[in-house]
């Protein structure tokens, strides 16, 4: 996961164990010295993974870039000039 390369399953991975603890392990303590926060904070930021991915810089974009077969080319708009009367 570190260098991005399938970032979003391990992340769904890491957040289903993350539910599992807080709802097995931590279910009865809540700001206890074994409380869930950290739990919660470890579920939150694998679901930002799951949503964000592993960024531009990850292996899976680079290979994404690699194997797409179409080029990724960015085209500006066509603007038209209207002069006034």
């Amino acid at each position: 996961m570190l260098a991005g390369l399938g970032t979003r399953l391990a992340s769904i991975n890491l957040a289903l164990v993350m539910v599992v603890a807080i709802t097995q392990v931590h279910a009865d303590a809540f700001f206890a010295s074994a409380g869930f926060e950290y739990a919660m904070t470890l579920l939150g930021l694998s679901l930002a993974l799951v949503v964000s991915g592993g960024g531009s810089l990850s292996v899976d974009a680079l290979l994404q870039k690699r194997y797409s077969g179409a080029a990724q080319t960015q085209t500006r708009p066509e603007i038209e000039v209207v002069e006034a009367a």
